[in-house]
């Protein structure tokens, strides 16, 4: 019987993966909120374990509390291996010893256990996400998740859903309240749009400001909103309909492979530039940071954006 068992477990296919990710995913974001916010009600887990690789410690640091939770996202899997799944866990932080890997993994998930480090660490009760997306070993995405730790928002994505309207879903926690939402079908950035760039570090917000002020400074764009705020969260927003563009110098790719299956599902546009305007799309396979770097709702929203940022006529488009 056990023997059936890991037989039928090894032939599971995509469509029957993503109910039990989608399972998965919701379990460990209701256990994960309420699990972070009494650490930090406790000003626990605060203790820095180290660096993040290829990053400076004054941009980025290991923290206690990417540990627990990247070690009970961890734990949640395994509850799942009796029904099948065998996740390997791509992350940013390294697992510890007592948690091997499987053997032949069915699933690959790209994570970032607790997206808002650098918040945590001060004090400020803002942007602490959970985002991961899971994909098969040959690279077909699947699910994702990501949910906010402070107001319990969970947003799953389903790139297997044959409606395209039905693919990202917006659920409060709290009530169970269950919602679709889709990204911005905008051509051009709306003068009330929203914009989300990461600005919590100099290193970020000079570059990014010397780039974009003489777009932004347009009278017709007084009105758009900048988010300052950004990380792997910020793909299940602009999925949701909440962000318009994200833009971001010098980009760590670890930072956008935890949300790509909101891209896949939502359809999501994420390109590098050339110092002459010219978009390349990104891929995932890349490991070096993105010197200039948009995500955007659809591809004319990108080219738009990038047209007023570089003053072109127009904007070509490349493969990497």
């Amino acid at each position: 019987m056990n023997r059936l068992k890991s037989v039928r477990h090894t032939a599971l296919t995509p469509h029957e993966l993503v109910p039990l990710l989608l399972e998965l995913t919701e379990q460990f974001c209701r256990e994960v909120c309420d699990y972070v916010r009494k650490l930090a009600e406790q000003q626990q887990a605060r203790e820095v374990l180290g660096v993040v690789e290829g990053r400076e410690p004054t941009e980025d640091v290991y923290v206690e509390v990417d540990r627990k939770c990247q070690t009970m996202f961890w734990d949640t899997c395994q509850e799942f291996a009796a029904r099948g799944l065998r996740v390997r866990i791509v992350s940013e932080h390294s697992l510890e010893e007592h948690q091997p890997e499987p053997k032949d993994p069915n699933v690959v998930c790209y994570i970032d256990p607790f997206d808002g480090t650098d918040q945590f660490l001060k004090g400020i009760w803002e942007a602490w996400y959970s985002v991961f997306s899971f994909a098969t070993p040959n690279g077909q995405d699947l699910v994702g998740g990501c949910v906010d730790l402070i107001t319990g928002i969970m947003y799953t994505a389903n790139t297997l859903e044959p409606v395209p309207g039905q693919r990202i879903t917006k659920v409060f926690l709290s009530s169970v309240r269950r919602e679709f939402v889709n990204p911005s079908r905008a051509a051009e950035l709306p003068a009330d749009g929203v914009v989300a760039s990461y600005k919590g570090k100099w290193r970020y917000l000079a570059p990014w400001m010397t780039m974009v002020e003489t777009f932004f400074g347009q009278e017709h764009f007084r009105g758009v909103t900048h988010y300052g705020w950004g990380g792997s969260f910020v793909y299940a927003l602009l999925a949701a309909g909440v962000f318009h563009v994200y833009i971001m110098v010098r980009e760590p790719t670890d930072e956008i492979r935890p949300g790509r299956a909101f891209v896949a599902a939502a359809g999501l546009f994420l390109a590098s530039v050339t110092e002459t305007g010219v978009l390349r799309r990104f891929r995932w396979g890349q490991r070096r940071r993105v010197p200039f770097f948009i995500a955007a709702a659809n591809e004319i929203l990108a080219r738009s954006v990038i047209r007023g940022i570089w003053r072109t006529q127009s904007v070509d488009v490349q493969s990497m």
